[in-house]
């Protein structure tokens, strides 16, 4: 990839550092001794770019939808939300750090790695996950339709809605907790697991579910149940 140095005209403050601004395709990005830094969001959505530089650390949202990025470099940090939706991403790289969203949906990626948190919404509606790593957590929201997905880890930790509605998962954890909507329609599972508490709605569509725990836990409607 080529960087241009990116000449200030507007702001004489910033003319003291033109030698350390550069772009990635049109956007001032900063250079620091560790790597390059943007301050706020770098939206690289529907652009030609194919890869970024190692170390790259971005203070707000960072979007690559609908590129031909293949892979993340080594390094990353996102502070916001991190957007690879309509990608050619397969895997992320370990260690990856994400403090928003990040919305996987419509890629191939099949797996997460290990160690991931991600503070906001995760998207990987549409996409070809087939598995969560065990000790996931996802501070929002946690899209998992119209996926290939059979079952979800052990202690899995989701604080928004959880959306499993088309998916190929037949059972839940035991225990499993959901700080928002748990959505189920349309998926094979027959029976909820004991200690299930949902904060809000429970969505029971187009499932074979006839009976209730009876420690289950619901802080919204039922919707659904045929029972």
């Amino acid at each position: 990839m080529a960087f241009n140095f990116y000449k200030y005209h507007t702001d004489p403050t910033q003319l003291l550092y033109h030698d350390r601004i550069v772009e990635i395709e049109g956007e001032p990005v900063f250079k620091t001794d560790d790597g390059l830094f943007v301050i706020g969001n770098l939206d690289l959505s529907l652009k030609s770019i194919t890869q970024l530089p190692d170390n790259l650390k971005v203070s707000g949202y960072l979007d690559l939808g609908w590129t031909e990025i293949t892979h993340l470099p080594k390094g990353l940090k996102v502070s916001g939300g991190l957007g690879l939706a309509h990608t050619k991403i397969t895997r992320l790289p370990n260690g990856l750090e994400v403090g928003g969203g990040l919305n996987l949906a419509h890629t191939k990626i099949t797996q997460l790695p290990a160690g991931l948190k991600v503070g906001g919404d995760l998207k990987l509606r549409y996409s070809k996950i087939t598995q969560l790593p065990d000790d996931l957590e996802v501070g929002g929201l946690l899209d998992l339709g119209v996926t290939p997905i059979t079952q979800l880890p052990d202690g899995l930790k989701v604080g928004g809605d959880l959306k499993l509605d088309r998916t190929k998962i037949t059972h839940l954890p035991d225990g499993l907790k959901v700080g928002g909507d748990l959505k189920l329609e349309s998926t094979k599972i027959t029976q909820l697991p004991d200690g299930l508490e949902v904060s809000a709605d429970l969505y029971l569509q187009g499932t074979q579910i006839t009976q209730l725990p009876d420690d289950l836990k619901v802080g919204g409607e039922i919707k659904g149940f045929k029972g």
